[in-house]
């Protein structure tokens, strides 16, 4: 069981990737996928979102509760009954006051940045109060998966954070276990950088068979420490995961190298 109280899945989700979700890449039509769901209760309709500039429409996209992925999820293993009552938990969510700050929030943006968001991609220049808001909506998502248990009966999430980068993989270190991740996996899934939070997502298909998928993952309580002066001395050798404050302490620019030169001055 993932530690859900320090890294979450990513809260949000489009229509795509509840489709697949519950076609596992069946050819077909998408729209006639969704409507299946819908119509019987087991995904909701999600938000929309509308981008205005200078007064004038910019483009729509519709956000999800990432909790109708689970939902998908469940009626392909055939789980209806569960499906809909996680579907409620997901109406829920999209109801709820956080969901709605983050739906005017990304409305106030270009549509490609607000794309990115929703696949996990958030820019560096990102509002600190959108990035809050997120984080706050991963919390409450994260709380409403502990509470279905058939989740458990379908699926395994271990999420944790890239403590090493190699050229051709990325090693992923949670409490107690680490995992590697080809590096093209984990960039597709927007998590290549020393630090992120990656997580994986096991689906039992059938038999032996499994689906492993790599999703973007948000630390829930990221460290608010004034960062420090950088020392290698600063931690033990044998430390294998890297924190938060480390991340922002390696970050950025490097201060200029400064050469001191003692000169003579004759009177």
């Amino acid at each position: 069981m993932p530690d859900l109280d320090q890294i979450a899945l990513w809260p949000v989700a489009d229509r795509g990737q509840v489709v697949q979700a519950y076609r596992l890449g069946k050819v077909g039509s998408t729209e006639a996928s969704f409507h299946t769901l819908k119509n019987h209760g087991w995904v909701t309709g999600g938000v929309r979102v509308t981008s205005r500039k200078c007064g004038r429409l910019a483009g729509q996209l519709t956000l999800f509760s990432s909790l109708n992925v689970d939902c998908a999820r469940l009626v392909r293993h055939g789980k209806k009954a569960a499906a809909v009552r996680f579907a409620c938990a997901a109406a829920k969510l999209e109801k709820g006051t956080k969901f709605k700050l983050l739906a005017e929030a990304l409305a106030s943006l270009p549509r490609p940045y607000a794309e990115r968001i929703v696949h996990g991609d958030v820019p560096s220049d990102a509002p600190a109060e959108l990035v809050a808001v997120i984080r706050a909506l991963a919390r409450e998502t994260a709380r409403a998966r502990t509470h279905e248990a058939s989740l458990a009966e379908v699926s395994s999430v271990f999420a944790g954070r890239i403590s090493e980068v190699h050229q051709d993989h990325v090693l992923v270190t949670a409490e107690g276990a680490a995992t590697t991740v080809q590096r093209s996996v984990a960039k597709a899934a927007h998590r290549e950088g020393i630090g992120e939070a990656l997580a994986l997502v096991t689906d039992f298909i059938e038999g032996a068979r499994v689906l492993v998928d790599a999703v973007p993952a948000l630390e829930l309580s990221p460290t608010h420490a004034v960062a420090k002066a950088f020392s290698p001395f600063g931690r033990d050798l044998a430390a294998r995961t890297i924190t938060e404050e480390d991340r922002r302490m390696l970050s950025g620019e490097p201060a200029p190298l400064k050469i001191l030169i003692p000169i003579t001055i004759e009177q």
